[in-house]
């Protein structure tokens, strides 16, 4: 028998009150998983203006709208 089935036989033979007992020390011991990707903490924005500015510079960009009419004529 594997430790896997030895584990859930056990959980399955617990009274019912027990398992969140069981479901608490999981949570707190299991491992985090990584995705490789960072966020900025909760309540902090990238600075989308700073961005702008390194990809473009001070070149000023049309108006979406008219780039998107533009567009759309072309597919017409």
């Amino acid at each position: 028998m594997s430790t896997l089935a030895e584990i859930e036989a056990a959980i399955a033979q617990l009274p019912p009150a027990q398992w969140m007992e069981v479901r608490r020390w999981m949570d707190a011991h299991a491992p985090k998983a990584t995705t490789g990707e960072t966020f900025p903490p909760a309540g902090e924005f990238p600075d989308f203006l700073a961005r702008q500015k390194a990809l473009f510079g001070g070149r000023v960009l049309a108006d979406s709208q008219a780039v998107l009419d533009e567009v759309r004529a072309e597919r017409l």
